[in-house]
């Protein structure tokens, strides 16, 4: 039998990600994702939930609910993109 190679499908993290998405009557974006992470479960990079939330999506574990643009004096400019994840049901 072949030995498989790259990452497994099945993340711990991802997992946390969807307990969170869960529990919330509402779509969160990734920063309210990342925040809500940090109090309920071990620390974790920000890069890395955004990861998990992008790959999530890739197998359709999560679905991109909108996508807003907003407007204000960012450090990185004048626009912030927020993306708003819930469960695929």
């Amino acid at each position: 039998m072949p030995e498989k190679r790259g990452r497994p499908a099945k993340s711990i993290i991802r997992e946390n990600i969807l307990k969170i998405l869960n529990s919330s009557a509402v779509s969160l974006y990734g920063y309210q994702i990342y925040q809500t992470y940090q109090k309920t479960f071990e620390p974790v990079e920000l890069r890395t939930v955004y990861y998990h939330l992008k790959k999530g999506v890739e197998l359709g574990i999560f679905k991109i609910e909108k996508i807003i643009k907003e407007q204000g004096d960012f450090t990185w400019g004048s626009v912030s993109e927020r993306i708003y994840y819930s469960v695929k049901k």
